[in-house]
This record gives C-alpha cells, sequence and structure tokens, in this order.
C-alpha cells in the first residue's frame, strides 16, 4: 500500500532531478515544452468533437482513454522549477487565447491576452481536472452536466495558442522547418 503513494513522489523527485540537470539549456526546455504540446494535441485530434455530433457522454471508453493519455510531466516541472529563472521569463511572452467561458456550452467565446506561463497554468489546471472528471463513476445525479466536448475544445484552442507562440523561437523553427 505504501507503494501507491511512494512510486509518485519518487518519479516526481526523479523528473525533478533530470529537469535540474538541464539548468540553463533553455533550448531543450522548450523543446520538450513544444513536444508535449504537439503529443497532446495529436491525442486530442484523434476526437470526434464536431459540433453536430452526438453528446459525449461520460462513461465513454474510447474519450476517457484518450483523456487519460494526455501528459503534463513538463508543464509540472515548470512549476517546480520557479520564477527565479530563464525559462519562466521565456514562457511570460504575452499570446491572444480563445476559451469558450466556463467551460459551458454557451456560445460567447471571449478572446484574451494571456502570458505564456498563464495559458500553461489553464492548461495543467484543465487537464489534470478533466482526467479526473474522466475517472468517475457517475451513479446517481449530484453531478452537473459536464461538457466534455467544450472541455477538449478548450484545451485544445489552448494548446493551439501555446504551440503557435513557442513556433516563434528559432529553437523550435530548427525542429519544425523541413
Amino acid at each position: 500500500m505504501i507503494e501507491k503513494y511512494y512510486n509518485p513522489l519518487i518519479t516526481m523527485y526523479d523528473r525533478l532531478n533530470t529537469w535540474k540537470q538541464f539548468r540553463k539549456d533553455i533550448d531543450t526546455k522548450l523543446r520538450l515544452f513544444y513536444l508535449e504540446c504537439r503529443q497532446n494535441l495529436e491525442l486530442l485530434s484523434i476526437l470526434n468533437l464536431e459540433p453536430g455530433n452526438d453528446e459525449i457522454h461520460y462513461d465513454d471508453q474510447d474519450y476517457n482513454t484518450i483523456i487519460e493519455q494526455l501528459t503534463t510531466v513538463i508543464l509540472e516541472m515548470i512549476f517546480l522549477e520557479g520564477k527565479k529563472n530563464k525559462f519562466y521569463e521565456v514562457l511570460r511572452k504575452v499570446i491572444d487565447t480563445e476559451e469558450d467561458e466556463e467551460d459551458t456550452m454557451d456560445e460567447n467565446i471571449s478572446r484574451k491576452k494571456k502570458s505564456l506561463i498563464q495559458a500553461c497554468v489553464y492548461l495543467y489546471v484543465k487537464i489534470t481536472t478533466l482526467k479526473k472528471i474522466a475517472k468517475i463513476e457517475k451513479k446517481g445525479k449530484a453531478l452537473k452536466k459536464i461538457y466534455f466536448r467544450t472541455r477538449v475544445n478548450n484545451i485544445q484552442n489552448n494548446l493551439v495558442n501555446i504551440v503557435k507562440a513557442l513556433n516563434q523561437h528559432k529553437e523550435i523553427k530548427e525542429i519544425t522547418s523541413e
């Protein structure tokens, strides 16, 4: 039973030590972050999110499987490192974002300016929350209606905005250019 709690701590400690080995290598950190965002985008791209299709149900196994595969390892490392580093400063760049307010079906989509770091916070919270929601076994009527499609679209839009912003860095252009 203790392994259930011990292993995640060891894993987090190992990841943090690996991340710290890159110390001032901002290029590597940017590339890893870019790759994590692209991987998550690719996973989400296989979900059928067209508005005309049926609602995604809480117990849709395909949906839950894809959501569980989304990763936030590099996102976690960004926040464990703290404010006093150059990588954090790079992520303070301002980007345009678009999201559906309150994750509802409201057609009122707002356009905001956020820093990349704020977009990362949003992304981390939304992905981890969605992964937890996907694990809930709904048996009663206590839960509000969960707008999975809107939540996934918001995550996808945020990922696209982050990838666009990261594409402006020469370190990323080097690996995406043909």
